[in-house]
């Protein structure tokens, strides 16, 4: 068993990993695209909450309570330790071929 930030049999955005998948010529998306797509969809959100666009200015915005972008597959929001508030996938390892290395990970569903 593994914690990752995202899979695509896991959630209910999988309209994201399908565009994107078609998008960039059929390509598998993954937690790496999408933790990359939520960071540049926060950066831009707290440069459009800014007038002062610069370091201190994108991090104080990101830090505020009330700020929020929407990600590939939920809102962007942030504790204040500075962690994303989100939740995690559990996935497990079982044979199959969508990797095409023989093993694929498999989301383990939450009761």
């Amino acid at each position: 068993m593994a914690a990752i930030p995202w899979h695509s049999l896991g959630t209910s955005s999988a309209d994201f990993a399908s565009r994107a998948s078609k998008l960039w010529g059929g390509a598998q998306v993954n937690w790496r695209t999408v933790t990359a797509y939520d960071a540049v969809q926060s950066f831009i959100g707290a440069l459009k909450k800014q007038s002062n666009p610069t370091r201190e200015g994108v991090q104080s915005a990101l830090a505020s309570k009330d700020f929020s972008a929407q990600g590939a597959s939920s809102v962007i929001q942030f504790l204040p330790s500075g962690d994303r508030n989100s939740t995690i996938q559990l996935v497990s390892m079982s044979k199959g071929n969508r990797s095409g290395f023989g093993y694929d990970f498999v989301p383990i569903q939450r009761k």
